[in-house]
């Protein structure tokens, strides 16, 4: 019993590690994602001319900004979103039931004891 439930558990983890692309796709194009920018690499004047918003933060440890994305960014990351969503729908798909597949089969094979090994091999 502790053999099944050992395999359950490795199967049920091996297949929560499938199908992440689309999530991926869309944690990378997060149009509201912003990033920190050390206030010797930038000016709040090259910001202002940029036109991208901006937050500014002085600490004790660091001074700097939380730059936005422009609204260009914004659309390109719209843009990729809805035409790479559904690639990413049938890969995540694809994967899942590959890796669903996979463990079923193990699963079945194991359930004689190992038996199916020696009629494959004799």
């Amino acid at each position: 019993m502790k053999r099944w439930v050992s395999v359950f558990l490795a199967g049920g983890l091996a297949v929560s590690q499938f199908g992440c692309t689309t999530e991926k796709l869309w944690d990378d194009t997060n149009s509201e994602y912003k990033v920190w920018i050390n206030a010797d690499e930038i000016t709040e004047a090259e910001l202002k001319q940029r036109g991208v918003p901006y937050s500014k933060y002085s600490t004790k440890s660091r001074d700097g900004f939380l730059v936005g994305k422009s609204d260009r960014e914004k659309f390109k990351n719209y843009t990729y979103r809805v035409l790479g969503t559904p690639v990413t729908l049938v890969a995540d798909a694809v994967t899942t039931t590959a890796g669903v597949v996979v463990i079923c089969a193990v699963l079945s094979l194991s359930m004689d004891g190992g038996n199916w090994m020696n009629e494959v091999c004799n």
